[in-house]
């Protein structure tokens, strides 16, 4: 018995060999419907042989589909266009290599014409001798011709179906064995000639692919210069940037305006003098005494004056009694520094008349000494100066291009001056008594450069990274666009746009093998998403891309720009035909093979 498997369109090659497996029968069929999976490529057929091989069963393919059953014979195993045709052939195996002429008019035989036609006995060897005998030269067909051929005028009726044909020659010239060779060589020429017309006839397409180019972005991004970077780090787009530092010095002298005032009260001595015999007068402390010139002098002590003494004579005369008391200056200064005998007014309250008053000696003393000092406003006025000196020289340093490293740009808007540092310590120089005094400012300031170079290529390798596979970048494509900077604090911000063009890498073997033996349509389909198609087969009703690698041509063209919607297509360009077969064009011959003859 035999084991019909039946597969469905979509089952893999996985799928049938479980089925080989699986049966318990000798001869095994796979019948494989139109548009299977399995019909797409010859590897197939070799692994089924393989598995079938290996499970010691007989594997048949039954197929309505002649490309199919063209890839079974030439993978080794028989084909059959119907399930009648196999079970006839398992009845008579003879008929499996040539298939019951009365059966469907698309059956085929499943093994090459060529294996029908040879003699049952070969002939026996030619002697070398003999000269009578000529072997026409013969080229072996090609190993790759399919086992089924386009009908044309080459499938006249076979060469087994004909008479034999004898090679004309002088009677008697050749005995058996000549005409069992000439018969040999007819039959060589005639297999030589079926395969050049099988290989010239088979359908053939050719298939252009022109990859598209596509725009890459616009890629918007933003790249930050950071002083407390060190090195560039794409991943996060930060690159370093250079602080700065830039020190300021100034020194001036500026004068003291404080004063200070020392004074002294004059002293002295003055004598009071009493002329009243009637009685003592006391002057108490603080008595004020003073010159003609109103310069006023204060007792520091008490004094009495005893009665003055009657001296009875010719005349009668007063000896005024006396004393002495200490004075000072009501007043301070130099002014208390009076003469001898010019204090001689009496204090308030005494009769000038009875009482009296002298210096004996001049008083002295008296003295007001000025010195400069240094105010609190002569510091506060000499750090404000120095505050002012130490701005202006930060701002000449920032304009210095020496300061700048070489490919950097310096950003102003960075750029902070410490606080200064004086020198003495202010408050140090207040109350000193000099006329004038200096002091020092000291101050650090910084400013941040950054080198923009990184900021291009960190862009360049963002828009290239982003490329998905299966895309290449053009060359040259890469457009990169650097804003104005911002600054927040000691970071600058880089806007950035990046933009480039791509295009699919094509791999035209890899695309070859994916799209033989698949309908027009599919394989238009597979190969559109890599570019603009344009399939061309021959004949024009061939539905299907050839399985054979020497009848399909697949070029790929130099990338081209999308065109404009609307735009007018050059003339001579045919647009790519959405239909299952392409417009009727002449297909170019595969490589080292003829043009085709006869082409409709």
């Amino acid at each position: 018995m035999a084991a019909i498997v039946y597969l469905d369109v979509d089952d893999e090659i996985t799928s049938a060999a479980a089925r080989i497996r699986g049966s318990a029968e000798t001869h095994v069929a796979l019948v494989v419907p139109h548009g299977s999976r399995l019909g797409t490529s010859r590897i197939n057929f070799r692994l089924l042989a393989r598995e079938a091989l290996a499970r010691e069963r007989t594997l048949g393919i039954v197929t309505p589909d002649p490309a199919t059953r063209a890839l079974a014979t030439s993978a080794g195993l028989a084909a059959f266009a119907s399930v009648g045709e196999y079970e006839g052939s398992l009845a008579a195996p003879a008929a499996t290599s040539a298939p019951d002429e009365s059966g469907p008019p698309d059956a085929e035989p499943s093994s090459p014409p060529a294996a029908a036609e040879a003699p049952a006995d070969p002939p026996s060897p030619i002697p070398a001798a003999d000269p009578t005998v000529v072997m026409p030269a013969v080229t072996p067909p090609s190993t790759t011709a399919p086992a089924r051929k386009p009908a044309t005028p080459a499938d006249a009726p076979r060469d087994r179906d004909r008479p034999p044909r004898t090679i004309p020659g002088p009677p008697g010239a050749l005995g058996a064995h000549g005409v069992a060779v000439a018969i040999v060589a007819v039959l060589a020429i005639t297999l030589i000639a079926g395969g050049v017309a099988a290989y010239l006839l088979l359908p053939s397409a050719t298939i252009t692919i022109t990859p598209r180019i596509e725009a890459v972005g616009p890629l918007p991004m933003s790249v930050l210069a950071d002083p407390a970077v060190t090195e560039v780090d794409t991943t996060d787009g930060v690159i370093p940037a250079t602080r700065i530092s830039i020190e300021v010095e100034t020194t001036d002298t500026f004068q003291a305006t404080g004063r200070r005032v020392e004074t002294e009260r004059a002293t002295g001595q003055v004598t009071f003098s009493s002329l009243n015999p009637a009685g003592s007068n006391t002057i108490p402390s603080g008595s004020i005494v003073s010159t003609e010139g109103g310069i006023r002098f204060r007792t520091l002590a008490s004094v009495t004056l005893p009665p003055a003494q009657i001296i009875v004579g010719v005349p009668i005369t007063i000896e005024p009694s006396t004393a002495n008391v200490r004075v000072e200056a009501a007043s301070e200064g130099p002014a208390g520094n009076v003469p001898p005998n010019a204090i001689t007014v009496v204090p308030a309250g005494e009769d000038p008349n009875l009482t009296r008053v002298r210096n004996a000696a001049a008083t002295e003393g008296g003295r007001r000494d000025e010195f400069t000092l240094v105010r609190q406003a002569d510091v506060d006025a000499a750090v404000q100066r120095l505050r002012q000196d130490v701005e202006a020289q930060f701002e000449a340093r920032l304009a210095d291009a020496a300061l700048v490293p070489a490919g950097a740009t310096l950003f102003r808007e960075t750029a902070v001056l410490g606080e200064p540092t004086p020198a003495p310590e202010p408050a140090d120089l207040v109350g000193d008594e000099v006329d004038a005094f200096e002091l020092t400012m000291v101050a650090t300031g910084t400013v941040v450069a950054v080198d923009p170079s990184p900021v291009e290529a960190i862009a360049r390798s963002r828009i290239t990274s982003g490329v998905a596979g299966g895309y290449r970048l053009i060359e040259g494509s890469v457009e990169i666009d650097v804003g104005a900077p911002s600054v927040a604090g000691e970071t600058v911000s880089y806007p950035v746009t990046a933009r480039a063009t791509r295009v699919r890498t094509v791999d035209g073997d890899v695309l070859l093998d994916a799209v033989k033996g698949q309908p027009i349509p599919r394989a238009r389909a597979i190969l559109e998403d890599f570019g603009v198609v344009t399939i061309a087969v021959w004949p024009d009703w061939v539905t299907s891309i050839p399985t054979l690698e020497d009848r399909v041509t697949l070029t790929v063209r130099p990338a081209a720009a999308p065109e404009p919607t609307g735009s007018p297509r050059p003339s001579g360009t045919a647009a790519p035909s959405s239909a299952g077969a392409s417009a009727p064009v002449s297909p170019s011959p595969a490589p080292g093979s003829a043009s085709p003859s006869g082409s409709p």
